[in-house]
């Protein structure tokens, strides 16, 4: 594991995060029609169009891809700046899930959490949980970064 980072963000990075990617991509190729029709609370399992399709597999690979760059670039890395620039990135990853997200369900969707499938709930609840813990560590609340060598990396 990346000893760069303190143990509660290496926890959520190195662990947490690759498991809830796993289980993305794992929940949208086991039952893709499922998936389709729970991006929504309007939908309803159907035959998925070709696109549709596509789409979600697609979405499948970016959950896979993101996954293993994690495990890779977080498992490998000694410097600093490239964990930190990666966690920057995920950041602005996550404020872009969470605003297309919204955008895509609109007021009254947004408004009708209640009525919330599984995972729409999902599709806020764990980028928002992310985006926290990057927003906690990139601001160093996490304490200081380890020091490497007798040299602190910044």
């Amino acid at each position: 594991m990346s000893t760069l980072l303190k143990p509660v963000p290496r926890y959520i990075f190195c662990n947490i995060e690759p498991v809830l990617l796993f289980a993305g991509f794992a929940t949208s190729v086991i039952s893709t029609p499922t998936y389709v029709a729970s991006l929504s609370s309007a939908s309803r399992p159907h035959g998925l169009l070709p696109t549709e399709h596509i789409l979600a597999l697609q979405l499948s690979n970016v959950y896979l891809l993101l996954a293993f760059i994690n495990i890779f670039v977080l498992n490998t890395t000694s410097e600093l700046k490239v964990v930190k620039a990666y966690l920057s990135a995920l950041w602005w990853g996550d404020l872009g899930h969470l605003s297309s997200t919204a955008w895509c369900l609109g007021r009254e969707g947004m408004a009708a959490a209640s009525s919330w499938t599984t995972i729409t709930w999902a599709n806020f609840l764990i980028p928002s949980f992310l985006f926290l813990a990057r927003t906690l560590y990139l601001l160093g609340v996490f304490g200081s970064d380890a020091v490497v060598d007798g040299e602190k990396f910044e």
